[in-house]
């Protein structure tokens, strides 16, 4: 399941971040195509930079994000992202250099179909444009967020 990263290149300036949908009345707005989606992010998929002070880190800031999976979704899943308008890393989670991955584990037999979702923080360095990738059985694509000044 883990492919190499194939995120969007930059054409423009602009970071080609999406619009937000409700995919299920418990949650607020997602983000990606599903069955996993991004949530916990502002509006056209921006992520609010804290600095790494908060984190206890030197050098990984960053915020929240909230994954969610639907119903339809029991496999694995991998996690990983970049940054698309300069070479940089996306890490997850905790820590001082916090880990490069998100994994899930695949729903076990027998339990009924429901929305998973997994709490994590997104961490990077700078602002900037983003992406993640998102790979499961049968799938992969990408979630293009924005990273901007958190607003105190």
């Amino acid at each position: 399941m883990a492919r190499a990263i194939h995120l969007p290149t930059l054409a423009t300036e602009k970071c080609p971040t999406e619009s937000g949908r409700i995919v299920d009345q418990a949650f607020g707005l997602a983000f990606g195509r599903g069955p996993v989606y991004a949530a916990a992010l502002g509006k056209n998929s921006t992520l609010q930079f804290s600095p790494p002070e908060r984190f206890d880190s030197e050098r990984w800031g960053g915020n929240k994000v909230l994954w969610l999976v639907g119903p339809e979704y029991r496999g694995p899943l991998l996690i990983r992202g970049r940054r698309l308008d300069k070479p940089a890393l996306v890490r997850f989670d905790e820590g001082n250099v916090p880990p490069g991955s998100i994994r899930l584990g695949a729903v076990g037999a027998g339990l009924e179909p429901a929305w998973r979702d997994r709490p994590s923080y997104t961490r990077v360095q700078d602002l900037g444009c983003y992406a993640w990738q998102i790979d499961g059985r049968g799938f992969s694509y990408a979630i293009v967020f924005r990273v901007v000044a958190a607003r105190d």
